[in-house]
């Protein structure tokens, strides 16, 4: 482990992988129903909501889960029809990029 100050932190190798799912929901206008009707669908599945952004009748938003629930919630995804996913990656860069999201600004 490497610390930081008083702050003991993980290191890359043990954080675990992860992979970023893109994913565009009709009719919802808010992050929290948007995170909402994530969980509906991706039942057993532990996610974190990272991006969300509303245009038009369209909510865009990014998820993180482990690389070991990937496959399952791709899957859990594409059955329903409200919902798509439009790009994943190990990076949520690229995953911002291709679904044209722009990096929130950090509050302080």
């Amino acid at each position: 482990m490497i610390h930081f100050g008083n702050v003991a932190r993980l290191t890359k190798a043990l954080r675990g992988k992860h992979r970023w799912i893109g994913i565009t929901i009709n009719d919802v206008k808010e992050r929290n129903d948007f995170e909402s009707e994530i969980s509906k669908i991706l039942v057993g599945i532990n996610f974190k909501l990272f991006d969300c952004e509303r245009s038009d009748s369209l909510t865009k938003g990014i998820i993180k889960v482990s690389i070991d629930d990937y496959h399952s919630a791709r899957d859990l995804i594409a059955l329903n029809s409200k919902y798509k996913s439009i790009s994943s990656s190990g990076k949520i860069k690229l995953v911002r990029m291709r679904i044209g999201l722009k990096k929130p600004t950090r509050k302080r």
